[in-house]
């Protein structure tokens, strides 16, 4: 198969024609934030390495180190989230004051360890949706987050998932 040498791709919120060589497939939205001026192919988490293999392109986790260097709390997910979100849900995130990943200001970031560290209620219900593989439970997270009392009601609007 021969490569193409130009892709579609979304710089800026703009989508472009752009170099191959310089696109990279999205597969972390916690590291968006470094992408400006960044060439991105979005796809589905479960298709993007099979994408970047495709078009012989980096992922974006792979173009971004990611650490985070400031301090925080770490605190346990409360019950209801985790039976939300399933098994695949970390028992304990790392809140911050500011998180600072990469020099940069950002508001969740999901760590090597699988451990979310946050400095919002979103970007802790982000860290979280996105550990468990659940990113669409995201905003019930956010709302189990702010009042666990929800749980029923978030639990009745499921049946029509």
């Amino acid at each position: 198969m021969t490569l193409p040498d130009d892709l579609r791709a979304v710089v800026d919120g703009r989508v472009e024609v752009v170099d191959a060589a310089d696109a990279v497939v999205v597969d972390s939205p916690d590291l968006l934030p470094f992408t400006s001026g960044v060439p991105l192919l979005p796809v589905r988490p479960a298709r993007a390495a099979e994408l970047a293999e495709l078009f012989q392109v980096r992922r974006l986790s792979e173009s971004v180190t990611g650490e985070v260097d400031s301090e925080g709390a770490e605190h346990d997910v409360p019950e209801p989230v985790r039976v939300l979100l399933g098994s695949r849900t970390p028992a304990v995130y790392v809140e911050h004051e500011e998180l600072v990943v990469d020099g940069v200001e950002i508001d969740w970031r999901l760590t090597d360890d699988g451990i979310p560290h946050a400095a919002t209620l979103e970007g802790v219900a982000a860290g979280l949706a996105w550990a468990a593989g659940q990113w669409p439970r995201r905003f019930e997270v956010a709302a189990l987050l702010e009042d666990s009392s929800r749980t029923d009601e978030l639990a009745r609007d499921r049946w029509f998932d």
